[in-house]
């Protein structure tokens, strides 16, 4: 057969480079973020009784809606990085980009690599889903994603509750951003073939010719795919702000309600766990 028919050829001129052994780790680390994102936002018991709502905000209303939002953008961006790594590795196929943007090789390059950023993204998400399932144990049922006190409601202190006063929280901020991190990382399928942002740092917006587009595909409008991708991306870090500054305020607000529960077992409690979320740091 001659080679250049070989379905791997493309493969091994894509890589022009980089180390086809790369992409196993690349994709590890996806599906790994996929995994853990999705097992720290998933509910470890059902929904609370409205009841027994500490404060029905928006964002306490709308919390399992955000959760499986979140989720789902996860799992959209990791299988779709993993499949385009995949294909480009190991096949003579590859993932739709938009027009001109997979003619640049720094962006074809770099899709089967795993960038620095991206194994701290997928880290911090695992990190965050260990310490999110230590807490769900500890809490046992009374853990709820609502803000929630229960009539039998106990004072747990033990676990990672004896390190800060809020753990459950610092695995949310290290999912959130982990994932946001992953998803942006240099190399990422979002990054090099959506958002038209190479290693090199060059920005190709190659959709639909506009008036005066050279032929290097530079000056052109961006498809209609690329405007829904950068909407989503939009979207996504609008929604990871919102939430985070939310988390944030329910700090507050449960310390507060613990307080009048509990009394000087909490004042106690407070004294001896004086750090909310990160061990001296806040």
């Amino acid at each position: 057969m001659n080679a250049s028919n070989s379905p791997f050829d493309t493969a091994s001129a894509v890589t022009m480079g980089v180390p086809v052994t790369s992409a196993p780790l690349k994709i590890a680390l996806l599906l790994l973020t996929g995994i853990s994102a999705h097992l720290s936002l998933t509910p470890p018991n059902s929904a609370a009784p409205k009841t027994i709502l500490v404060k029905k905000t928006l964002f306490e209303r709308g919390i399992l809606w955000v959760t499986f939002c979140s989720k789902t953008m996860v799992w959209l961006m990791t299988l779709s990085d993993a499949l385009a790594t995949y294909l480009d590795a190991y096949t003579s196929y590859s993932l739709a980009c938009p027009r001109g943007v997979a003619h640049f090789p720094a962006s074809t390059n770099s899709l089967l690599s795993a960038s620095p950023l991206l194994i701290v993204g997928a880290l911090a998400v695992f990190l965050g889903c260990l310490l999110r399932k230590w807490c769900f144990r500890k809490l046992g049922t009374l853990f709820t994603f609502e803000l929630t006190i229960h009539p039998d409601h106990r004072l747990i202190t033990t676990g990672p509750y004896s390190v800060v006063r809020h753990p459950s929280y610092t695995g949310i901020y290290l999912t959130l951003l982990g994932s946001t991190a992953v998803g942006l990382a240099s190399g990422s399928y979002l990054r090099e073939c959506w958002l038209g942002v190479g290693c090199s740092g060059q920005t190709s917006w190659a959709g639909t010719p506009g008036p005066d587009a050279t032929d290097a595909g530079l000056l052109t409008l961006p498809s209609l795919g690329q405007v829904l991708v950068f909407s989503l991306v939009t979207f996504w870090l609008a929604k990871v702000c919102f939430a985070l500054r939310s988390t944030n305020k329910r700090l507050a607000i449960e310390d507060a309600e613990l307080h009048k529960i509990f009394g000087e077992v909490w004042e106690e409690y407070e004294n001896s766990v004086r750090w909310k979320l990160v061990p001296g740091v806040y």
